[in-house]
């Protein structure tokens, strides 16, 4: 009973609250009292409404003494209040968490943001959880008054509101009776426009039941207890729905390109878009595209984002104006470069101050929001469009246009700077300042001497790196700007390096031709206004360019000239880079020529004072086409180190590739095997499933090889599986077509053939040629095998057209050899003549022939030409086929076709002495190859040749050697011809069955 005279005083709290629920303002807070419950919400709120009628009846028909209405000052809500959800929600959640803590949530931001009428919002959205009070106070840290509000005059608003009628006259007297007053309260204090900490902290309430939401123009990180929140501008949809909701869905939808510029042009700015929704909404007879073309105009902008007493100009100038004089000018200054963001240092050189000087006054721009700090890149600034404009706008009226001009050039010099020092090459600089940089050279481009020689000097600093990222469409931006920037200066010398540059631009785009007119004018340009650098560098690009084209002549002396152009003083010790580069091509345009040792020689000088291991993976490669294959593992491996060491996988796993490709063509399988499996596990590390199926693939191979065919068949089926599931369909096609061939190999022609119609079913389906020839040249094989010839004719006739379509000139020549086989099969020598001459033109217009392949279609021309009684012809072929099989070094189908010229020799036109050569020759090739057989059989036809000669006893030794060496099928064969030797070679000619 004796609680019960206290109850008529706690009735109208209770009643403020309750209405304030039913009222909408605190669904959230009634869901949390009724739970999880199916009540239905209107019946809740119906029961409330109720309950608090009847309270608030009883409240004022009591007529307690000293009872007085619980304070609220909220401003009144903005009507059209768009966006901020997540904020929102993140204020809510910590409101309602913070009900036993003191929280403070600070909220800051750029000038305009919408801090105000977030805080404003959020108050209406919670004020059910505050019955006790809601206080408001603007402490004017914003306004246009120059004097922020006093602490004390502020707690003796709150003091008032809160039924104190004595107010103390001190403000630590103040803020105690005021900490008293709150004591125990759920209370909500909105404390708009801060200026300091110093004016915040005794506003402060003490209770751990009362929240305080502030929002002021810098970062309070002085405050204790704070949760800080910074509001970013809106996104394009929220910006939209602001115009929305002002001008009215019409107005928005009946020109979105308009309404997006109109966005764009506030730089999504709140404050910026109500003041433009405001003006279209009260100007009758304009439009959304005549807003937008006001707003377009720069010098005009910030005039028209002006309307009644909301300013975007005037809100700036409250922040600029509490500046120094230091700060007003970086300010300033820092906004000429029209850069995304400014590196500090790059900020301290416009106005020439120190950097810790400098960066204390960013750091001040920053708690100010008129720069933000770069979340992307730490120590740098970013300014939001309208502020850069109202920096522009402070510049003109203060600073004259030399100042701006210095401050702009140092600018560029520093980033000039960075480039020449070797920047870039810090992790991540370039990649970081790109955007930055491209903005500057087009800035650079238009502007007067003598800062427009920065368009081209960084553009041609930046080139380099954007062709080894691949960032062409920057490349080209900054190649235009050059090359106008250097046109519009009649500079002769920059305007041929930009032709240079524009070069290098269409070869990293594969546009060869084009490539070289700019390359070739460049060159003759800058053979007339001297300049032996630029002039050997833009040579060095016309012999790539030249290589690629397959002109090789010409590319040689090209990389010749940039070479000696480069070369150092007699008697240097090393090659300096540019040097190296010139001698890497020379040696890239010898391997493309198939001139491996020039090319083994080149690279070897390159080596000389920077073993990179690029070069020596393609002096390993040279090696390897000279068949030095100790010397290619050799640098292989130096190389593998070199990448392991440099912790480059990929460089690594790449270099173990070429190692299998090596043992491969030595012959050594097993250890290729070892290399391939090396290889496929670190592109397994790598996460490179495609490279590490295509190592699977080579290694099936090498395993066939070895003749452990089981194994290599499960590999290639699962390598096609694992391709197929990585989306690698070249690897499949790959796989297929190389299990295809084993299979054919094997006599499974029916598996052979479903496989290779499938690899040829890939590569249609992704437009790859050249593996359609090769399945295709593959299933004629098939075809053969199973004796149908009609059918292997006409796949073979496809499989040229593919690889015509391919452009792969050497594949062509190989299809052509076997289809003129076709035909010579079937009789049809005239055919199978056309298509052999066809394949060896074909095989010699390669950017470079394969001799081995060259020396295959000349022997089989000698065949055909041999049958039809052609003997010089057939001679030719022959000869010049063993010449090709001698540079390839294929020593088998060398001895094998001096059998065949010995033959020729021999049989069509009586030339014994040298048909006793070439019989010769072969002998000891074959021997070299320790094939008995064949060297017995070719030292039976040197013996045969001298007794033709009259040379009995010189016929004796290459028989008594060919008796050693023959088997027993062939020792009846040699006997004859010793019989017919020692009766002095007189006819009838002994047969010979080989």
């Amino acid at each position: 009973m004796r609680h019960r005279r206290y109850l008529p005083a706690a009735l109208p709290a209770a009643a403020a609250s309750l209405l304030a629920i039913v009222q909408g303002v605190a669904t959230d807070t009634v869901k949390d009292w009724v739970g999880g419950s199916g009540w239905a919400p209107w019946a809740v709120e119906g029961a409330l409404l109720a309950l608090a009628v009847t309270l608030q009846v009883r409240a004022s028909t009591t007529g307690e003494p000293g009872a007085t209405a619980a304070p609220d000052e909220l401003p009144r809500d903005v009507g059209d209040f768009t966006g901020r959800e997540e904020e929102l929600l993140e204020l809510q959640r910590l409101i309602k968490a913070g009900s036993r803590t003191l929280l403070i949530s600070a909220i800051d931001g750029t000038p305009g943001v919408g801090k105000s009428t977030l805080q404003i919002h959020l108050a209406h959205r919670v004020v059910g959880r505050f019955p006790d009070a809601r206080l408001y106070a603007n402490l004017r840290g914003a306004d246009d008054d120059p004097e922020p509000a006093e602490p004390l005059a502020v707690l003796e608003q709150f003091l008032h509101s809160l039924g104190e009628r004595r107010v103390p006259r001190t403000v630590e007297a103040a803020a105690a009776r005021y900490r008293t007053l709150l004591a125990g309260k759920r209370a909500l204090i909105l404390l708009d426009n801060a200026s300091s900490e110093a004016q915040v902290r005794p506003l402060l309430p003490g209770s751990a039941s009362c929240t305080v939401v502030i929002t002021s123009r810098s970062r309070l990180a002085g405050l204790e207890a704070t949760h800080s929140l910074t509001l970013n501008v809106f996104t394009d949809a929220e910006a939209v729905e602001l115009l929305t909701r002002i001008v009215g869905v019409d107005a928005v939808n009946a020109d979105r390109q308009s309404t997006d510029d109109v966005v764009r042009f506030c730089g999504r700015l709140p404050l910026a878009l109500r003041i433009a929704g405001s003006r279209l909404k009260h100007s009758p007879g304009w439009t959304m595209r005549d807003l937008s073309a006001r707003l377009a105009d720069e010098r005009q902008r910030l005039a028209t984002l002006a309307s009644g007493h909301l300013d975007v100009r005037a809100s700036f100038q409250l922040s600029y104006r509490e500046l120094t004089d230091t700060e007003q000018r970086l300010f300033r200054l820092a906004a000429v470069a029209h850069t995304v963001d400014l590196p500090y240092e790059a900020a301290a050189r416009t106005v020439g101050v120190p950097l810790p000087e400098a960066r204390a006054a960013l750091d001040r721009l920053i708690r100010l929001h008129l720069v933000e700090s770069d979340a992307a890149g730490p120590g740098q600034i970013h300014f939001h469009d309208l502020l850069r404009l109202f920096a522009h706008e402070r510049s003109a009226e203060q600073d004259d246009d030399s100042v701006r001009r210095s401050a702009l050039g140092r600018v560029l010099e520093w980033y000039e700077e960075q480039l020449t020092a070797g920047a870039p090459r810090r992790s991540g600089w370039l990649d970081q300042q790109l955007e930055n940089l491209l903005a500057l050279v087009e800035q650079a481009a238009g502007l007067p001497a003598p800062l427009r020689p920065y368009a081209w000097r960084l553009a041609f600093a930046l080139a380099p790196h954007l062709e080894e990222q691949e960032e062409l469409a920057a490349w080209q931006a900054t190649a235009q700007h050059a090359a106008s920037a250097a046109a519009a200066a009649a500079d002769g010398t920059a305007h041929a390096m930009a032709l240079a540059n524009t070069g290098r631009l269409h070869e990293a785009r594969g546009e060869y031709a084009r490539a070289r007119t700019l390359l070739t004018r460049a060159v003759r340009q800058l053979r007339s206004t001297g300049g032996h650098l630029p002039l050997a560098q833009a040579l060095y690009r016309l012999a790539r360019v030249l290589r690629q084209l397959g002109e090789l002549e010409a590319a040689h002396r090209a990389a010749a000239e940039a070479h000696r152009l480069h070369r150092g003083p007699a008697g240097q010790a090393t090659c300096g880079p540019h040097e190296r580069t010139c001698l890497i091509e020379l040696g890239d345009i010898a391997t493309a020529r198939a001139q491996h040792d020039r090319a083994a020689a080149h690279y070897t000088a390159a080596l000389d004072g920077d073993r990179a291991a690029h070069i020596l993976v393609r002096l390993g490669t040279a090696h390897r086409a000279l068949r030095r294959y100790d010397d290619a593992h050799a640098a292989f491996a130096e190389a593998a180190q070199r990448y392991q060491d440099d912790g480059d996988r990929a460089g690594h796993a790449t270099v173990l590739e070429q190692s299998g490709i090596t043992h491969d063509a030595a012959g050594d399988s097993a250890r290729a095997v070892t290399a391939y499996r090396r290889s496929q596990e670190l592109y397994r590390v790598l996460r490179q499933p495609a490279d590490e199926c295509r190592l699977n693939c080579n290694q099936a191979i090498s395993l066939y090889r070895t003749g452990r065919t089981e194994e290599a068949v499960a590999a290639l089926r699962d390598g096609i599986r694992r391709a197929r599931r990585a989306g690698a369909a070249d690897v499949e096609s790959g796989a297929q077509l190389n299990l295809g061939e084993i299979l054919l190999a094997e006599g499974d022609t029916r598996g052979a053939v479903r496989l290779l119609q499938q690899a040829h079913d890939s590569c249609r389906r992704t437009a790859d040629a050249a593996g359609r020839a090769r399945a295709l040249h593959a299933l004629a094989r098939a075809h053969a095998r199973s004796g149908d010839a009609s059918g292997a004719l006409s796949t073979l006739h496809a499989a040229v057209r593919s690889a015509r379509q391919a452009h792969d000139a050497s594949l062509t020549a190989g299809v052509l050899i076997d289809l003129g086989l076709a035909h010579r099969d079937r009789g049809e020598w005239r055919r199978a003549q056309d298509h052999l001459e066809d394949a060896v033109r074909t095989a010699r217009s390669a950017s470079a022939p394969d001799p081995g392949l060259l020396g295959r279609a000349l022997m089989q021309l000698g065949g055909i030409e041999s049958s039809q009684g052609h003997t010089g012809p057939a001679a030719r072929h022959f000869a010049r086929a063993r010449d090709h099989f001698r540079a390839a070094g294929e020593q088998e189908l060398q001895a094998t076709t001096l059998m065949y010229l010995g033959r020729l020799h021999r049989e069509a036109d009586g030339r014994h002495d040298a048909s006793a050569a070439a019989y010769d020759t072969a002998a000891r090739l074959w021997g070299a190859l320790d094939d008995r057989v064949q060297e017995a059989r070719a030292l039976v036809c040197v013996a045969l040749a001298h007794a033709r000669l009259g040379r009995l006893t010189a016929a004796q030794a290459p028989l008594t050697r060919a008796a050693t060496l023959t088997d027993a099928h062939d020792a009846s064969t040699v006997e004859r011809v010793r019989n017919w030797v020692n009766s002095g070679g007189l006819p009838p000619y002994p047969d010979l069955p080989w």
